[in-house]
């Protein structure tokens, strides 16, 4: 770590995001014939950290999040055009309604492999900030939006909760039921899986990119 070189910031991290994904718009890199995502996601956000690294003290890594950058909330996903999902760390159910407590940057890339030639050509198409509250899940929150919107009730929300497709932690329900009710949650756009398997799918995230607050196409 060089002590000279500048803290990266969130800000910083947009601009050198968007540079980068100019600079990896088409490129060939022979190395990755054969194979597809859980490599090249990897190979990806290690060449990104690298560059990031030749100008910046990066922020603290280790952390019991399990996000890239926790020092200054943001995690880093590179994603299959083909596929448009990840997985990530869940630490709570409520993580659906109120975000994951971090924003992300998520870089949509395509691969197309030529075996006869010997090529991958992996192109980057967009570089796109999530913002946290962005980062809920798209059909819970939406579902409380509409019950708080005709019938702001306790007794109706947790009718909700119990209706969703997942579980909550004992608790978690009743405590995130008296939230929504002082706090309605804003929209999510994300499509979280169930808790158990930390999957996540973000093909209305890149779709609805630039079009709504907090969820930014950087350029």
């Amino acid at each position: 770590m060089d002590p000279s070189l500048p803290l990266l910031t969130r800000a910083q991290l947009q601009i050198e995001a968007s540079a980068f994904a100019k600079a990896h718009a088409h490129h060939n890199e022979p190395a990755l014939l054969g194979l597809d995502y859980p490599v090249v996601e990897p190979y990806y956000l290690h060449r990104f950290k690298t560059e990031l690294a030749k100008r910046y003290e990066l922020p603290e890594a280790d952390s019991d999040e399990g996000i890239t950058f926790p020092g200054i909330k943001v995690d880093v996903k590179f994603i299959n055009d083909r596929l448009e999902d990840s997985y990530c760390p869940m630490i709570s159910g409520m993580q659906r309604f109120q975000g994951l407590g971090y924003d992300v940057l998520l870089f949509v890339y395509h691969q197309q492999s030529d075996f006869t030639a010997g090529t991958v050509w992996l192109d980057i198409q967009q570089a796109i900030w999530v913002e946290n509250y962005r980062t809920a899940d798209w059909y819970a929150t939406i579902s409380l939006i509409d019950c708080l919107a005709k019938t702001p009730a306790m007794e109706n929300i947790l009718a909700i909760l119990d209706d969703l497709p997942f579980s909550l932690h004992p608790g978690e329900a009743w405590k995130l039921a008296e939230n929504v009710l002082k706090t309605p949650p804003k929209q999510g756009y994300a499509a979280i899986g169930r808790a158990s398997e930390w999957h996540i799918r973000w093909g209305r995230v890149i779709r609805e990119a630039g079009k709504v607050d907090g969820i930014l196409r950087l350029e």
